[in-house]
């Protein structure tokens, strides 16, 4: 009784999420500001703006000898101009209440804004005038180099951000996102004041713009300052409309307007063993690189992945790694895509001695769901937690407008935003399995075992796999 009524509470949450979507899909409106894309989603609950602008560039700009400069051109753009230094920019920020932040993913970037509504001009104009004038003093350029660069150096002490990130490099290999959209210790080297003016000479006169609000209507009064301050007017500026794209080979930067292709696939079906000292918990990261070809369904890829390590307890590996067998405290299973490639990942950790069993269970655990052999139950649940607990994206403006930003950058139309609660009831266990059976075959994953790996631990280990032990240090 208690299981029934669960789910009949989250299918009532997907109902009422529908009649939300519709609301909010009212208050979505989309305007052509001199030939600036702008989408505004109306919000009059608070007299607080929000504002996203993204740029139809990111990582995979970046020079060979200089990765992460678009991150570090983001984050250096309170450094200082000819007008302010860095102390002075912090001090308008801070009595504005100004929040700015940004994000660089290897195909877009974006620079968000937020604040109280009455002060939108004065955070307006001190962007544009950051955006136009920032010009990364040597001083602080430096200071931000060390800084990062101790970061890296101190990655030691997080295993789990630490296995993320050769994780990430090894299973995407021989294509062009392998390196990492941040700063490595390498392209830290690779800065210079001069590099990032150019690259910000870049993304404004060539790079493609859209404009992100919400907010009351007042928010609308960005137009003039966006047009003739930041100089974000596409007609007056012919030029910027590059659009970085991904088709299919060689990993090397591409001319401005060209179009970059992925590389062949990397190698898969082996295991990687980083050995780091004194740790007794082993970090595990399994998962591969998707081709686009292989994303064109996200909403069932989002379901597969949900069922083996979302849904929080009722997970396929929740089940078997910790309640079953108590080799874990959690596991996760994502599936998640950008326009032009995707990554599948399952995540978890372990005691050391605990490890040779965790990843048979995990093998296990893709096996059986690539045959359809689980409790007639367990999809239910997982798609209705889903389908239920999806109701909260459409709490907070700002998240649909994070949500709209992503659909707008994947080509994908906002209804499908709105039909996903209804739409993922709909899928059957057999897509269900042979999706999982397509992503998550055993002898194409990459695996990461990340701890202080024994050499006792590493003959174990090869009964599952290749094993190739590999340098922490050549992926930060």
């Amino acid at each position: 009784m208690r299981r029934s009524s669960f789910i009949m509470l989250l299918l009532a949450f997907a109902m009422q999420q529908s009649a939300m979507a519709e609301e909010l899909a009212a208050a979505v409106s989309k305007f052509d500001w001199n030939g600036l894309e702008v989408t505004w989603v109306k919000d009059e609950k608070l007299p607080l703006y929000q504002m996203i602008i993204y740029f139809a560039d990111g990582a995979l700009g970046d020079a060979s000898d200089a990765t992460g400069e678009s991150e570090a051109l983001f984050d250096l753009l309170e450094s200082g101009t000819d007008r302010y230094s860095q102390s002075e920019i912090a001090e308008q920020v801070d009595y504005y209440a100004t929040r700015i932040g940004s994000e660089v993913t290897h195909e877009y970037s974006v620079l968000a804004v937020s604040g109280l509504l009455k002060d939108l001009p004065q955070h307006l104009k001190l962007i544009c005038h950051l955006w136009s004038k920032s010009n990364f003093p040597v001083a602080e350029l430096q200071k931000y180099q060390q800084r990062k660069s101790s970061e890296l150096e101190n990655l030691l002490a997080s295993p789990a951000g630490l296995a993320d990130r050769v994780f990430r490099a090894l299973s995407l290999r021989d294509t062009p996102y392998q390196r990492p959209a941040g700063v490595t210790l390498s392209g830290l080297l690779g800065l210079s004041s001069e590099r990032l003016r150019a690259r910000q000479r870049f993304f404004h006169q060539q790079v493609n713009k859209r404009i992100y609000l919400s907010g009351p209507q007042g928010v609308l009064a960005a137009k003039d300052i966006l047009i003739n301050e930041c100089g974000f007017n596409a007609k007056l500026n012919q030029n910027a409309k590059f659009v970085r794209r991904v088709d299919a080979a060689p990993m090397q930067r591409p001319k401005s307007g060209a179009r970059q292709k992925s590389g062949a696939r990397q190698k898969s079906g082996q295991i990687y063993l980083v050995d780091i000292p004194h740790s007794n918990q082993a970090q595990i990261k399994i998962g591969r690189y998707l081709e686009r070809t292989q994303i064109k369904e996200p909403d069932l890829l989002k379901v597969a992945a949900n069922f083996l390590g979302g849904g929080g307890t009722i997970s396929r590996l929740m089940q078997e790694l910790r309640y079953k067998r108590g080799l874990t405290y959690g596991a996760m299973a994502n599936i998640s895509s950008q326009r032009d490639y995707g990554r599948a990942v399952i995540g978890t950790s372990t005691k050391l001695e605990s490890v040779e069993d965790a990843l048979r269970v995990i093998k296990k655990v893709l096996a059986d769901s690539a045959q359809g052999k689980w409790e007639k139950s367990a999809l239910t649940d997982s798609t209705n937690y889903l389908a239920g607990s999806y109701l909260f994206s459409f709490e907070d403006p700002g998240q649909f407008l994070t949500q709209a930003l992503y659909f707008d950058h994947t080509e994908r139309k906002y209804k499908e935003l709105y039909d996903f609660p209804k739409k993922i009831l709909t899928y059957k266990e057999k897509e269900i399995a042979e999706q999982i059976k397509k992503v998550f075959k055993w002898e194409e994953q990459t695996v990461v075992v990340l701890g202080s790996i024994s050499p006792a631990l590493e003959r174990k280990l090869r009964t599952l796999g290749k094993v190739q032990r590999v340098n922490y240090h050549d992926y930060l």
